[in-house]
């Protein structure tokens, strides 16, 4: 099955809201959403004053492990028969966007029909700073935040990059101090080491360090 990730439908990948939505919102043409993040590093205890700023990684994961596959019929079964047991409202049939699903398998082969933007994987953003927009136009404006809830998971990704980018800049520091070439010695890209693959939950936790960034 084409679009299962897991054994789960791709279809089903969302807040039961999400799937709502398209009954919500009034009738246009186009829609747009963003995301951002709305706290930086550590800008709540006041940690760090003078730099706040994330990381922003992990999106090109999520695109091309769930976004970019290609939806099936056999999917929006699979979503027909899940959302059934919603019993809402009123105990009537939940009021997912099925027509508008069989329309995309139909006539965009499956693809789901938005408009992805986001910023380059490793750019270094304060918070409040869109890192990525979805647009959707025509009869599909409706389903413009239907993954929002997928990409979201970009938050785990990006706080183990943040982190990584402050420990290098503390190793920097270091090696300013206390090394001939300071923090342009060729052994900073190896001293930061990484074991926390052991000690996470399951393979898709552990993310890989970005590029260098600043």
């Amino acid at each position: 099955m084409e679009g299962l990730f897991g054994g789960i439908p791709i279809s089903v990948l969302t807040d039961s809201y999400k799937a709502g939505h398209n009954k919500m919102y009034p009738d246009c043409t186009k829609m747009v959403a963003y995301g951002e993040f709305r706290k930086g590093f550590r800008e709540k205890d006041g940690h760090d004053t003078k730099d706040t700023r994330l990381v922003v990684y992990g999106i090109r994961y999520i695109v091309e492990t769930f976004i970019s596959k290609r939806w099936t019929m056999e999917d929006i079964g699979a979503a027909d028969k899940f959302y059934s047991t919603h019993a809402a409202p009123f105990f009537t049939q939940y009021p997912f966007p099925k027509a508008l699903f069989e329309k995309f398998v139909t006539e965009n082969d499956g693809f789901f029909p938005i408009k992805l933007e986001a910023l380059m994987e490793g750019t270094v953003v304060h918070a409040h700073v869109p890192v990525y927009q979805v647009t959707s136009v025509d009869e599909y404006a409706p389903l413009c935040t239907f993954l929002e809830t997928i990409l979201t998971h970009i938050w785990y990704p990006t706080t183990v990059a943040t982190l990584s980018r402050r420990c290098k800049d503390i190793i920097e520091e270091a090696f300013e101090k206390t090394v001939d070439e300071g923090k342009t010695s060729p052994l900073i890209g190896s001293r930061l080491h990484d074991f926390g693959f052991r000690g996470c939950t399951c393979v898709e936790q552990v993310v890989p360090t970005p590029p260098a960034c600043s």
